[in-house]
Formats: structure tokens, C-alpha cells, sequence
């Protein structure tokens, strides 16, 4: 509830400033032109435009620090859950690496993946289905479920292929880039993969 307040106040905040300058604009341009125009014949009129302008100047600052803050409240509004819902979508691998067990060193390795591989196309449903198609001229597509467990990120596939993320977790998620990987017992190295939303 508060996230969508603090969403609706984001959008308040942005037509308040929107509407702010544009009068504050309006209104220096207009004294400005007045005082240049009817003070134009007296000595004192420079003078007299450079206090204008000084002052409208540190009137629009309340403006400039407004801003600053309506910024840091639009990026505070940005929330990349890691549920089912925020999650689901179409992603294509786009990154495969091995990261070493003992060390953590990183291998790319995205060039073992087949040309099919690289076009399949994960479809993950909030309902917890999920479809993995390739290309035509493929043969490894297949459906079945996925679900989401305290950091796990599970698939279970009826038929196909798309196994490559079956029993991996989170590392990462930034609303594009879904970061998973392996926990392979007894194994060297553990398989990361980067998908990416389509």
C-alpha cells in the first residue's frame, strides 16, 4: 500500500514542479521584459534589471532544490521484487558462464551454447507455467511449470528442452536481467546464466 502511494505522490510531485517553472518562467520573462522596456530611457535602468534578475534568480532556487528532491523520490519509487509476478515474462539467454567452486573465478563461456539454445525463448507465466520455444528449425522445445522458493528459482519440464536453469538460485534481478545459477554437489564449477527480458 505504501508503494503505491508513494507512486501516486511521485506523479503529484512531478505535475506540481511541471506546473511551478513553467509560471515562474512565465512570470520572470514577463517582469523582466516590463522593466527593460518601461526603463529603458533612465540611467538607472541596468541598474535597476540587474536587482530584478537577482532576485528572480534566488526565487526560482526553492524551484531547483525541489527538483533535487523529486528526483531522489522518483528513483526511491524503483522496486525490482523478486516474486513470480515481477518476475514473469519472455527471456532469451544472452550470457553463459562458469564460475569456479573454490576460487569464484569466471569463465565465459556463452560461446558452448548451440545456435538453438541461443534462440530459445522462456516464457514464464505468474500462473507458474512456463513454455521454452526455439526456433523452427529446432527441435528441443518444451512446457512445463516454474516456481520461486525462498531464493530458489525451480523449472520442471514435461517435455523439451530448457533445462539449463532447472535447480538454480537467484543471484541478481534488476526488472531486465535475471541472474541464475547452479549448486552442482561435488562439482568444479557451477553454471551461471544471464537472461535477459525480451
Amino acid at each position: 500500500m505504501g508503494f503505491v502511494w508513494l507512486s501516486r505522490r511521485t506523479s503529484h510531485c512531478h505535475s506540481l514542479s511541471f506546473i511551478h517553472i513553467v509560471r515562474e518562467a512565465r512570470s520572470f520573462s514577463v517582469r523582466a521584459h516590463f522593466i527593460n522596456e518601461s526603463d529603458q530611457s533612465n540611467e538607472r535602468s541596468s541598474s535597476v534589471v540587474r536587482k530584478v534578475l537577482m532576485k528572480e534568480v534566488k526565487s526560482l532556487l526553492p524551484v531547483i532544490l525541489f527538483m533535487g528532491v523529486l528526483s531522489g523520490c522518483h528513483k526511491s519509487t524503483e522496486s525490482c521484487e523478486q516474486t513470480m509476478s515481477a518476475i514473469a515474462g519472455q527471456y532469451k539467454i544472452t550470457r553463459y558462464e562458469r564460475v569456479t567452486y573454490g576460487t569464484g573465478a569466471v569463465q565465459d563461456v556463452t560461446f558452448y551454447l548451440t545456435g538453438c539454445q541461443l534462440s530459445g525463448i522462456y516464457t514464464l507465466s505468474a500462473d507458474s507455467t512456463i513454455i521454452y520455444q526455439e526456433q523452427s528449425n529446432c527441435t528441443d522445445s518444451g512446457a512445463g511449470r516454474w516456481r520461486i522458493e525462498s531464493g530458489g528459482f525451480y523449472t520442471e519440464f514435461n517435455s523439451g528442452g530448457g533445462r539449463n536453469i532447472n535447480l538454480t538460485t537467484i543471484v541478481s534481478w534488476d526488472c531486465t536481467n535475471l541472474v541464475l545459477i547452479s549448486h552442482y554437489p561435488n562439482a568444479n564449477f557451477n553454471d551461471r546464466f544471464t537472461l535477459t527480458r525480451l
